[in-house]
């Protein structure tokens, strides 16, 4: 049976938890960027790199975040103004 206060026991998994945050959430997320940089407008070399280096990748996160809910926002506000004028009444004798 298995110490649980071993600490050689839990020593592997460790090891894994300590890859997966710095190895494969980060390409993860470089992938990612790869193809959402051309829908926001962005370099996609340089978004990539970012992913991919610890630490400035986590605070690069939350500016994607911020970036792509503006750009929902923004195109919500754009369909809402286009849906605004088609219901407006025309004016008499006005043609579109």
């Amino acid at each position: 049976m298995v110490n649980p206060f071993d600490f050689n026991a839990f020593a592997g998994l460790w090891w894994v938890g300590l890859a997966t945050n710095f190895v494969v959430l980060p390409v993860c997320y470089a992938i990612g960027m790869y193809f959402l940089a051309p829908r926001l407008n962005a370099n996609r070399l340089l978004w990539v790199v970012l992913a991919l280096v610890p630490y400035v990748n986590w605070l690069f996160e939350i500016y994607v975040g911020f970036k792509v809910v503006f750009l929902i926002l923004d195109n919500l506000a754009e369909v809402k103004a286009v849906l605004a004028r088609r219901a407006m009444p025309m004016a008499e004798g006005e043609v579109r």
